[in-house]
């Protein structure tokens, strides 16, 4: 687990991660004996979850997936402190808490997963959410 305390300085572009996963993943010949190998299979997603909003496709992927039984697991990388170790939301910079307004960003992500952790200063625990505040 101590590749999990190692930053690799971001740039991920997670849109095209799930058009991979959703879309040409599943439709590409070229994949298909990889699809029949993970038939039914979870998502684990490990990433320090600072993105920016998500597209609509990818947004609606997700959901027809969990829909679909899909499990999503979240792995919250901490390197900087901004989640508690505590099991708890502490801080993120874009935290919009109007329902209809919401960013569909990294937080979101982790909200809608079925299961959350946290690996901080050595510790994996189990992440719950806080309530927003209205």
């Amino acid at each position: 687990m101590a590749f999990l305390a190692k930053s690799y300085s971001g740039g991920n572009d997670e849109d095209l991660l799930f058009n991979f996963l959703f879309e040409q993943l599943t439709k590409s010949p070229k994949y298909k004996s990889i699809m029949k190998a993970f038939k039914g299979a979870d998502l684990l997603v490990v990433s320090d979850f600072e993105w920016r909003p998500l597209s609509v496709e990818a947004t609606q992927s997700l959901e027809t997936a969990k829909g679909s039984g899909m499990r999503i697991f979240s792995l919250v990388v901490d390197s900087y402190g901004r989640w508690s170790g505590r099991g708890e939301y502490i801080s993120l910079n874009d935290i919009i808490f109007d329902p209809d307004t919401v960013r569909k960003n990294g937080r979101w992500f982790v909200d809608q997963s079925d299961h959350r952790f946290i690996y901080h200063d050595g510790r994996l625990t189990a992440l719950q959410p806080i309530p927003n505040p209205k």
